[in-house]
């Protein structure tokens, strides 16, 4: 990539890295700590047009979880919670539920997968150092095969 595009891969890379879990910030999100809500994963309901309702007691909104805000589009980016996809939404409501804010962004799950990410990574490589906290004494370091 030219340096000329390098601006943009930095607002990109800032824009990611702020909507991501910091171990530093003890796993919350920097976005969540300046802006005081979560950017993403909230269950919300995005209105459903007249147009294509199926009848008069047809559902009139769909229950999706926030996704993303494009920026090409002055709306949002909705996952469909029952079709599994993608749709972006203008008329969209959001829940206020705080049970239901922890529930679609676990913590949990997520450092889970980042420990099976570095098993990933480490599978095949031999004599990887790990450090290994042990009872009554600071951090040691043993081999691993």
């Amino acid at each position: 990539m030219t340096p000329k595009w390098w601006p943009e891969d930095l607002l990109y890379t800032v824009y990611i890295t702020n909507r991501l879990p910091m171990a530093r910030l003890k796993m919350k999100l920097p976005y969540a700590l300046i802006y005081g809500k979560m950017p993403y994963g909230f269950t919300c309901y995005a209105h459903v047009p007249k147009t294509k309702k199926d009848a008069k007691l047809g559902e009139r909104a769909i229950e999706c979880k926030l996704s993303d805000f494009p920026s090409q589009y002055k709306r949002y980016r909705l996952l469909e919670v029952k079709a599994n996809k993608f749709l972006i939404a203008k008329d969209v409501k959001f829940s206020t539920n705080v049970t239901d804010a922890r529930r679609s962004f676990l913590i949990e799950n997520y450092t889970n997968d980042l420990e099976e990410e570095r098993v990933i990574q480490n599978l095949g490589k031999m004599n990887i150092e790990v450090e290994v906290p042990t009872q009554g004494e600071g951090m040691s370091s043993e081999s691993v095969t």
